[in-house]
């Protein structure tokens, strides 16, 4: 210990030396020791306002055995430097640092106490609600969890920070007007930022408080080039092309969007600034930490996004258990924008392109081979659809869900076949048109591939988990992907349709032909999941509360455990109540909302 006495006097070498010191003493004693807890301390006020400091302290924190003696000690200081350290003392960066260290703290030591067996105390805070808003969404009801983010009160300069949590989660549960108009709403902080923060940059100048000048103007620019800010404008895109108002007018207003430059992306993830909070609500799970902390250090210290995140500790930014959008997974979702731009204007030379590119995003994609096994232009199969919309670590470490992909897949189907139609309509003899028909049958794997899409969906409603609670939320988000497809479909065949009368009258029959079977196959595939709609919902209402009694707590996912653990306490026993209550009618809204918006885009 001496050497490591000696080497922390060294600034330059003072963590490594107490780091060292905290291992040491871990390893030799093999379990928790009152040694070890002076020694976390010691630590601690070394690096309090670092955020890697939680991260540091963490994995000794989880060796903890709740009966000991040194837990105990190790839980009333800790309780006292939280008391000494409150809220109304945060006067500065580096006690704001230092006050969410100690909670992360506190969260992770009671989850030491629940994971032996015994019941922890939580004051009502922001992290029961975190919880709660992440269990909802797990549960597939977003009308309450958008109930909880709403009273959590995010202050306007929060929403760059914590939108995240809820942004999007909308749009996979059918819910899209809702989900759209909190995406405009999140907005408006970036408006606001192009006016408001150059005044306060130019007020404090004039005041000599130059201090402030550089923190306005490293706030302006973060904000500026915001990744968050880049996620809320493409979610806000596509959710307003599916939730526009009057569908008979999304083709016009698509062709005068000017869409592709409406939303300009810079092909450098290092030039956002990633302001999104993953350290300080929710904290890791016990788990999550122990679990993290096997693997190996490079790994640890990558950012999931490529981007530097230098506000957070790494560990922290692994924790989260929604899906997230990554650079790639948004350039995803604006090429299946843009797709639906070109169309609409015929442009099948930058359709062409558009779909080149998407190509190549799903080729770039660790683990997207296994749903096309390793051909882009092959139809997925059910099975392949199924297995992919698992949450798979490998993609969901991209920012992607399996449902990203299938949706990807039938757009580049789709464009393919409007790429056909334009060959089609430019061809003056027929038989030239036949031969070239047989040699192209990939542009038509659409057919294939929302029938399997279809079947996809039936085949949940036929599944064994059928009367498991986890069975709706997993049914409704894979009836949202249909939803959205269905809209594409349809905007594509409201296009294409155009197309036909402004061709050539030789070649009007059978480009008629060729959309009339797209027109015949989603309207069959469209009237078979609205009659599953009207069956689900008429369970629901028969069943659904009984069923939520006996099982809703049943999930073996992370969250689900965490709250459910938790309820067993008697902590969340009032939210547990609602949440049983509640759940039946936000799946039925969802169901409802996807319904409307089928119906609404009659063939």
């Amino acid at each position: 210990m001496d050497l490591f006495n000696d080497l922390s006097s060294d600034p330059s070498k003072k963590r490594n030396a107490l780091l060292a010191k905290l291992e040491f003493s871990h390893v030799i004693n093999k379990k928790a020791s009152e040694s070890q807890v002076q020694l976390l301390w010691d630590y601690f006020d070394n690096f309090k306002s670092k955020p890697v400091c939680f991260s540091d302290m963490s994995v000794y924190v989880s060796s903890f055995l709740s009966k000991g003696k040194a837990y105990k000690i190790w839980s009333e200081s800790l309780s006292s430097k939280l008391k000494e350290s409150s809220a109304s003392k945060l006067l500065d960066e580096r006690a704001v640092n230092e006050f969410a260290n100690l909670l992360k703290l506190k969260y992770l030591t009671d989850e030491v106490a629940a994971l032996h067996g015994h019941s922890t105390k939580h004051d009502d805070s922001p992290k029961n609600s975190i919880d709660l808003l992440k269990f909802f969404i797990e549960l597939g009801a977003y009308l309450e969890a958008s109930s909880i983010y709403s009273s959590l009160s995010i202050k306007n300069i929060q929403t760059d920070s914590l939108s995240y949590l809820i942004l999007g989660q909308g749009g996979s549960l059918g819910m899209y007007q809702s989900d759209n108009e909190l995406c405009y709403s999140s907005l408006q902080i970036y408006d606001s930022n192009t006016v408001d923060t150059p005044h306060m940059i130019t007020l404090s100048y004039q005041n000599n408080a130059y201090d402030k000048t550089i923190e306005f103007v490293d706030f302006h620019y973060k904000l500026k080039n915001s990744f968050q800010g880049l996620c809320t404008l493409s979610l806000a895109t596509l959710s307003e092309i599916i939730s526009h108002e009057d569908p008979k007018e999304i083709i016009d207003m698509l062709k005068f969007s000017n869409l592709p430059d409406a939303v300009p992306m810079i092909d450098k993830p290092g030039y956002y600034s990633d302001n999104r909070d993953f350290s300080l609500l929710p904290c890791p799970s016990l788990s999550r930490v122990l679990s993290l902390n096997t693997e190996p250090k490079e790994d640890q210290q990558k950012s999931f996004i490529k981007m530097q995140t230098p506000k957070f500790a790494s560990i922290e930014q692994s924790t989260r258990s929604l899906p997230i959008m990554s650079f790639d997974s948004i350039s995803l979702n604006l090429k299946i924008s843009h797709a639906l731009y070109y169309v609409s204007l015929n442009n099948i030379k930058e359709l062409t392109r558009n779909s080149e590119e998407i190509r190549s995003l799903l080729k770039k994609i660790n683990g997207s081979q296994a749903l096309f096994e390793g051909n882009v232009e092959k139809s997925p199969s059910v099975s392949l659809m199924d297995s992919i919309s698992k949450k798979d670590s490998l993609l969901f470490e991209q920012g992607f869900s399996g449902l990203d992909l299938i949706k990807a897949k039938i757009v580049l189907d789709l464009s393919s076949f409007a790429i056909r139609i334009s060959e089609l309509s430019n061809e003056t003899n027929d038989d030239t048109i036949n031969a070239t028909a047989a040699k192209t049958t990939s542009q038509y794997s659409i057919f294939s591939t929302l029938k399997n899409l279809t079947n996809f969906l039936i085949n949940v409603r036929n599944s064994e988990i059928f009367e498991g609670v986890d069975y709706l939320p997993q049914f409704i988000r894979k009836a949202s992907l249909f939803t959205e497809c269905y809209t594409f479909v349809w905007i594509f065949y409201k296009s294409l349709s155009e197309t036909i009368n402004n061709s050539k009258e030789a070649n009007k029959d059978i480009l008629s032909k060729n959309v009339q079977s797209l027109h015949e196959a989603i309207k069959s595939h469209s009237e078979n999941i609205l009659s599953l709609f009207e069956q689900i919902t008429a369970n629901l209402k028969k069943n659904g509360e009984q069923k939520i009694l006996e099982g809703w707590f049943n999930l073996s996912t992370e969250i689900g455990i965490t709250v459910a653990s938790t309820i067993n306490h008697g902590e969340y026993l009032k939210s547990a109540n609602k949440v049983r209550s509640s759940l039946k009618d936000s799946w039925i809204a969802s169901i409802k909302s996807m319904k409307n918006e089928i119906i609404r885009r009659p063939l």
